[in-house]
């Protein structure tokens, strides 16, 4: 069996050569050999000015695959160029640059003479024709890149440094055309045409007189050169001729420029996927938070600061929908805030029934007790993972197996690492929370676990559970908030819609930074009406995304009154809802942190007292 793998040798070798001659090997020199042959063919096309053919020929070979696969810069060896693939793409695409002016097309010689340098940025003609291409787009900046490039290549080099006299001048940069001015006076002292430049310079800005020895100390112009009546030496209007041509291309730059950024960075629109669901405040702040949120997913692809259109009308609701429908001042998002208290109020509050019904002074004692025992288990729900200190008290509730013992009935006996701690602190020392725990079991008393210990137990422990959640006294009820909410009569009332549509009116087709600025500052305005705890949360997280932009450390103008207006209205809030839940719950305070972090930074303290005493002396509510 093993002989059948093997075959006859004069099989395989034939049907190996019969291979050979039908596909015979190409050898990269042969490539490259008949690369060279095909570009000299066009070099005699572009000699005998057949520019289309010569084009066509030049790109042909350019997208070859022998040369579309080379990498790398031209290679020098002891000064030379070595022949090689990447010298003769370099050499396509110089050729093919020349051919591309002969046929007016500028921006595409220069996209091949930029690629060309890429792969030898020492040839100094290369940087002087990208340096006179550029000009004759006009593009001043890159043109004066080149031609200082090409100087780096010779100093001097005299049509490089001459043309970028002129191109500094036209682009308004006179301190570098000063300094290549001051090098073309030491290769040549009757440099007039630097001279007339250097002249009409200090003449209409006489400061450069003064300050370009501090920036340039080691170039000097002679004060020959300032007094020097080059007019009675040369000709007049060869030298206006010279200043003339550099306005112009001045002139041609500035308005290409201008043309590039309508082009380029012209915004585009930007509009929600989905109209608002509603004129109101919660509604527009809710979608100016994910508007932000979706420009900043799509940068830098997309611009940030595109115009956002919320002009589009809100969808029409019928009329059985609208009565369904909640209201401003209830509709409320989890993603909103997750510390709002708002929840807790509902179930806490005395007399609340399953369906929400106030029950008054005669509502049902189930509901209430509901109501509270809904609490103490939300508060359950949501305390966090027990800690190292908790692991040992709930140690001392368990029991051994080897000390369960009818005969064994104290408490003391029980090894415990709670008692050995319990022993070892003093009284002061112990935990607020096992204090009563720990007084019942250090008092020993023999195994009387009667229902007066155990009620004193549940009432200490029902009492740390329920004070942790239990909002604060000055901390308004849901009913309580709903009731002054209607009252005032302006939250879910066509006043609301109105002004929500003077907003949109006003502040439409703007970036998203004036939007969210334009938000808290109109937002401000209504400080003196009771919000909903929605609207609260919408509001503090806006201005958060206003105050990431433009923080107080960077202010460089003092506040107006709207902004200042804005930053106290957020900062109240920020203490309100601190004062709430989060003292309770240890949270650090919004001044806490450095001095430019926290929540709130303490150098906003100083900007509203200058407004207080500059701008809202007569404001006493403010003040």
């Amino acid at each position: 069996m093993a002989l059948a793998r093997f075959k006859a040798l004069n099989v395989d070798s034939s049907e190996d050569s019969e291979g050979d001659e039908e596909n015979p090997a190409i050898t990269r020199e042969a490539l490259e050999e008949k690369a060279a042959a095909q570009y000299r063919d066009i070099l005699v096309l572009q000699r005998n000015k057949k520019w289309k053919e010569a084009e066509a020929e030049f790109k042909e070979l350019l997208n070859s695959d022998v040369l579309n696969r080379v990498s790398g810069t031209v290679n020098y060896v002891s000064g030379r160029i070595q022949p090689s693939l990447i010298h003769l793409k370099y050499c396509l695409l110089v050729n093919l640059g020349h051919v591309l002016i002969e046929t007016g097309q500028i921006k595409e010689a220069l996209d091949s003479y930029l690629q060309a340098i890429e792969l030898d940025d020492r040839d100094l003609n290369l940087w002087y024709r990208i340096g006179q291409t550029a000009i004759k787009i006009p593009n001043l900046n890159l043109a004066a890149y080149a031609l200082q490039e090409a100087l780096q290549c010779n100093e001097n080099h005299w049509p490089s440094l001459d043309t970028l006299i002129t191109v500094l001048y036209a682009s308004g940069n006179y301190m570098s055309c000063l300094y290549h001015i001051a090098e073309g006076l030491k290769l040549d002292a009757d440099f007039f045409k630097g001279i007339a430049f250097c002249q009409k310079i200090f003449k209409e800005h006489p400061s450069y007189e003064r300050d370009f020895p501090l920036y340039y100390p080691e170039c000097k112009l002679d004060d020959t050169v300032l007094t020097r009546d080059i007019r009675s030496e040369v000709d007049e209007t060869s030298l206006d001729k010279l200043i003339e041509e550099a306005d112009q291309l001045r002139s041609k730059h500035v308005a290409q420029t201008r043309c590039k950024q309508n082009d380029e960075y012209k915004l585009e629109t930007f509009r929600p996927e989905a109209p608002l669901p509603k004129k109101c405040w919660v509604a527009v702040g809710r979608t100016l938070l994910q508007i932000y949120a979706r420009l900043k997913e799509e940068y830098p692809k997309a611009s940030f600061l595109r115009l956002i259109d919320l002009g589009e009308e809100a969808k029409d609701e019928k009329e059985e929908d609208k009565e369904e429908k909640k209201t401003d001042y209830d509709w409320y998002d989890a993603d909103d805030d997750d510390n709002s208290d708002d929840e807790v109020a509902k179930l806490t509050e005395g007399g609340v029934t399953g369906n929400n019904e106030p029950g008054g002074v005669d509502g049902s004692a189930a509901a209430a007790e509901e109501g509270v025992n809904g609490a103490v288990r939300a508060s359950k729900r949501r305390r966090s993972s027990p800690s190292l200190l908790d692991q040992w008290m709930y140690s001392s509730k368990r029991r051994s197996a080897r000390v369960r013992s009818t005969a064994c009935g104290r408490r003391g006996d029980e090894p415990s690492l709670a008692r050995s701690l319990r022993q070892l602190l003093p009284e002061y020392l112990w935990p607020s929370r096992e204090a009563a725990q720990w007084a019942l079991a250090s008092g020993g008393g023999g195994g009387d676990e009667s229902m007066d210990t155990m009620d004193l137990y549940r009432l200490f422990e029902t009492k740390d559970n329920v004070s942790e959640q239990m909002p604060a006294s000055n901390v308004l009820s849901y009913n309580e908030r709903t009731k002054l909410i209607k009252e005032e009569k302006y939250f879910n009332t066509d006043k609301e819609v109105e002004d929500v549509n003077h907003f949109i009116k006003e502040n439409n087709l703007v970036n998203i930074l004036t939007l969210i600025t334009s938000y808290v500052k109109t937002m401000a305005q209504k400080w003196d009406l009771h919000w909903s705890p929605a609207l609260i949360a919408i509001y503090i997280k806006v201005y958060k995304l206003v105050r990431q932009h433009y923080p107080e450390a960077c202010q460089s103008e003092p506040l107006d009154a709207a902004s200042a207006a804005a930053v106290l209205l957020y900062g109240e809030l920020l203490l309100d809802r601190w004062l709430a839940n989060g003292k309770q719950r240890a949270t650090p305070s919004p001044l806490s942190g450095s001095l430019f972090g926290g929540d709130f930074s303490s150098l906003s303290f100083g900007n509203l007292a200058y407004v207080c005493a500059n701008e809202c002396q007569d404001d006493a509510e403010f003040v």
